[in-house]
């Protein structure tokens, strides 16, 4: 039942399909160990929910926010890699959407990275920041030196 309400879909489709990302599973508490006899249950994201929309994440320290921004915009990428048309060649008419929910056009995505999670490494990463994946579409901008 679980499974059902965190990816329950407004149009009624199906979860997972190949326009959907995993972006993780659900996590009962702040502590691993409450949940370790806890069935684990997969989150999925369909782009539709965040393409074309502004979007926050909020929670507490240590609980994977910065990861599972990271994750959207990985997932981001690699669905608009599956773009068939770009967008000076499209005609007014086309749907921004293709019928299985993939974007019809490539994604770009703006990051407001005040903090510089996302654009450069850390101890943690090794080697996953965005700009270290992505370094040919990637532009940094600073107020800094």
């Amino acid at each position: 039942v679980l499974e059902f309400i965190v990816n329950q879909r407004d149009d009624g489709g199906l979860v997972g399909q190949d326009s959907e990302f995993k972006i993780g599973s659900v996590r009962y508490s702040s502590s691993r160990r409450h949940q370790s006899q806890e069935e684990n249950v997969n989150v999925w994201v369909n782009p539709k929910d965040f393409l074309g929309k502004r979007s926050a994440m909020f929670g507490m320290t240590r609980t994977g926010k910065s990861n599972t921004v990271k994750k959207v915009i990985e997932a981001t990428e690699e669905i608009s890699r599956k773009a068939l048309i770009l967008l000076d060649s499209a005609s007014p008419e086309t749907s921004e959407f293709t019928s299985s929910g993939s974007p019809t056009f490539p994604v770009g995505q703006i990051i407001f990275d005040v903090n510089g999670e996302y654009a450069n490494a850390n101890r943690q990463d090794s080697g996953t920041a965005i700009y270290d994946l992505y370094k040919e579409k990637v532009y940094r901008y600073s107020v800094l030196e």
